[in-house]
């Protein structure tokens, strides 16, 4: 068996550090406690639930009692603007999160029955290592190739499977398996509709109701839950114009959203007729309507448009 050269020997070492520091990159090992709980994260690139403008979020274990269960993991980028604006502080998300969820429960009797935020968890903590640079956060991070994330911190909530913009309608999709596809969007916007009324009248925004601030909706639960409370805020009182202009832009951006998706599932040379149909929606409302009169508005308007669906 012949020696190994020293240049061998010198790329061997080099490939070696190349190899570990990858490996450091793409699986490091984060753990924070919550309360009696002890919460385990692999910051790797499969494991990656979505991310936006503030932060990214990753799958959990969550373990307590000798009980584990898989959770959602929210960390926040610590050089992030959210609209040339200051992100809120991932404590005041996470305090803004329990009481909506809370008092919906409290109050609204709508958790369990019909849940419309994610449960919150609370925040977890640790005590070393504050930030953290990951890279290649995957097809749902695509626009963030390298950000720098603080690990001291971070939002516990329950488990998800992604966000409702990251639907996709195939490509070979006949007229009817697209017509349905529409169809069920529209009815799903109503129920989405319904949350965030249930979320006004508990005297809440959220700020930024855009559909990948939605989670996607599976086998057991039907309607999509609102995750993300980095811009949420209490509502001004009852009577106010600003709670009227702010349940208003809520509604702009929701409806927005919903006319951006139509336009990116039905590429074709003109938008689809739903797009101009939502759009007529989105013109209906102003800020000089109370909530209520916003509320059913857009949810008469979106039933029109599923009626106008059946019959094509």
């Amino acid at each position: 068996m012949s020696r190994l050269s020293a240049i061998q020997i010198w790329r061997l070492i080099v490939l070696l550090t190349v190899s570990n520091l990858c490996k450091a990159t793409m699986d490091t090992e984060i753990q924070l406690s919550l309360g009696g709980a002890n919460i385990i994260v692999h910051l790797r690139q499969g494991d990656v639930l979505g991310c936006g403008d503030d932060k990214v979020v990753y799958k959990g274990i969550k373990s307590e009692n000798g009980q584990d269960e898989e959770v959602a993991v929210a960390f926040q980028f610590t050089e992030r603007n959210y609209l040339g604006k200051k992100v809120t502080e991932v404590r005041d998300e996470a305090e803004i999160h329990q009481e909506i969820y809370d008092k919906v429960r409290r109050d609204f009797g709508e958790v369990g029955k019909h849940p419309i935020v994610i449960a919150a968890y609370g925040l977890a903590a640790r005590s070393s290592q504050k930030s953290l640079t990951i890279n290649n956060l995957g097809e749902n991070c695509k626009d963030v190739q390298s950000a720098v994330i603080n690990t001291s911190q971070a939002i516990v909530t329950e488990i998800f499977k992604g966000n409702y913009e990251s639907q996709t309608l195939p490509g070979d999709a006949t007229y009817e398996e697209r017509k349905k596809f529409l169809s069920d969007f529209i009815a799903t916007a109503i129920d989405m509709t319904d949350t965030l009324e249930v979320l006004h009248k508990a005297g809440f925004s959220h700020g930024d109701p855009q559909l990948f601030n939605w989670t996607l909706p599976d086998s057991k639960l039907r309607v999509p839950l609102l995750f993300d409370f980095s811009q949420a805020q209490k509502l001004p009182k009852p009577g106010l114009p600003e709670r009227r202009s702010t349940v208003w832009i809520n509604f702009l951006i929701f409806l927005g959203s919903c006319m951006d998706w139509v336009s990116s599932m039905f590429d074709t040379k003109e938008p689809h007729p739903a797009y101009f149909s939502i759009e007529k929606v989105l013109d209906s409302i102003s800020d000089r309507d109370d909530p209520d009169i916003i509320h059913r508005k857009v949810r008469q308007g979106l039933n029109d448009i599923l009626v106008e669906l059946s019959k094509a």
